[in-house]
């Protein structure tokens, strides 16, 4: 369950965009090019607001006692 809380975390916070002149190439494969990541990608905060919330998680997080 915290696995797909952390997905849609990462899906709502956050904007992913192809940089210019770097194509997605999904037909990569990991095992042949030593797991490098198929695509560059640029990654932004959607705003204060978000960046707020994932600010209260990570603190949260890091005090947590298991």
């Amino acid at each position: 369950m915290n696995v797909w809380i952390a997905v849609a975390r990462l899906l709502y916070c956050f904007d992913f965009t192809e940089i210019e002149g770097k194509p997605i190439d999904t037909f990569t494969i990991p095992q042949l090019t030593k797991n490098k990541a198929p695509f560059d990608a640029k990654v932004t905060v959607r705003s204060k607001q978000h960046a707020a919330l994932i600010d209260r998680d990570c603190i949260d997080a890091v005090n947590a006692v298991y």
